[in-house]
């Protein structure tokens, strides 16, 4: 403690009692996944870079489908960034004709 000209200030904070009520607020951690079943709850997203990886495509034919409804949607992840569902992508990518995979290999 020091004093000024004018009042004496405290260098420790004061000591707060908890409120009251018995309710104490404080974070709680998510609980471990410890089953698969757990596990398939979560999404993992994929960011453009992964999907163009994944799919041979490039930025422009990836927007050019999902704008006709041929691509999944992304999904906003923040004011300017957006990102695919993996098990979209997947089913989408299952579902290609095999036709299309290997056409104009017999010319």
């Amino acid at each position: 403690m020091f004093t000024t000209g004018i009042r004496s200030v405290s260098m420790h904070t004061p000591k707060v009692a908890p409120p009251t009520g018995g309710h104490v607020h404080e974070l709680k951690r998510a609980a471990p996944l410890k089953h698969a079943a757990d596990m398939a709850r979560y999404e993992r997203l994929l960011k453009l870079r992964e999907v163009e990886a994944r799919t041979s495509l490039r930025k422009t034919a990836i927007y050019d489908l999902q704008k006709r409804n041929l691509f999944p949607a992304a999904v906003c992840t923040g004011a300017r960034s957006v990102a695919w569902k993996e098990s979209e992508i997947e089913a989408w990518i299952a579902a290609l004709p095999r036709t299309a995979i290997v056409q104009g290999a017999d010319q």
